[in-house]
């Protein structure tokens, strides 16, 4: 089963996904539901958005971190940085 539905998205491609539970009403949240660790924020930013993915903050650096956030197949906020 692919999030971006009958056939793999750019994400897909990048991590294994599986969605275990679809709720048909769900509204994504303000807030991150998922955080990735990513060892180079900068490359990984321009690798996903090469491949179409949207994001709503590019990298940005942080006194405990790098990170930036980008929306899922269901328009859930995804953010990954630096641990």
């Amino acid at each position: 089963m692919y999030p971006s539905g009958g056939r793999p998205g750019p994400l897909d491609r990048m991590f294994r996904v599986s969605v275990l539970f679809h709720q048909p009403e769900h509204e994504p949240g303000p807030v991150p539901a998922v955080v990735f660790v990513a060892d180079n924020v900068k490359s990984t930013y321009e690798e996903l958005k090469a491949k179409g993915i949207e994001f709503t903050q590019p990298p940005k650096k942080e006194v405990w971190d790098e990170h930036a956030i980008f929306k899922d197949s269901e328009g859930n906020l995804v953010l990954f940085g630096t641990s």
